[in-house]
């Protein structure tokens, strides 16, 4: 698949020479997990950032975000060859947040430059 692709680049540079191949693959598919998340919490805020209370869109969109990682691990349970994780679920999570806190920090930045 597209982390077996992923891993093979990464093999070739020195830097991956000797992190085993299993392991690599692991953080590779867990930083795509961690990094989509990221999008989604960051595309969450900028669509409740309207709702004028940054507070409740902060938390809404991390709740959101969070749910839908449960529903997504939930899903999988039902696909064959896949089990839902809790770990995932905890990278999802964090990957959410994350996307949150940079949107935030635009947020910021952006209202400096406009001062």
């Amino acid at each position: 698949m597209t982390s077996g692709v992923i891993c093979d680049l990464l093999r070739k540079l020195p830097l991956f020479f000797t992190i085993p191949a299993t392991f690599l693959s692991f953080l590779v598919r867990k930083a795509a997990h961690m990094s989509i998340y990221f999008v989604l919490g960051a595309t969450l805020l900028y669509g409740f950032y309207p709702l004028n209370n940054l507070k409740n869109s902060v938390l809404f969109s991390i709740f959101t975000g969070i749910f839908y990682s449960i529903t997504d691990e939930f899903h999988q349970g039902f696909s064959p060859g896949r089990s839902p994780q809790v770990t995932d679920v905890c990278i999802d999570s964090f990957g959410v947040i994350l996307g949150v806190i940079l949107f935030l920090i635009l947020l910021e930045k952006k209202a400096k430059i406009a001062n």
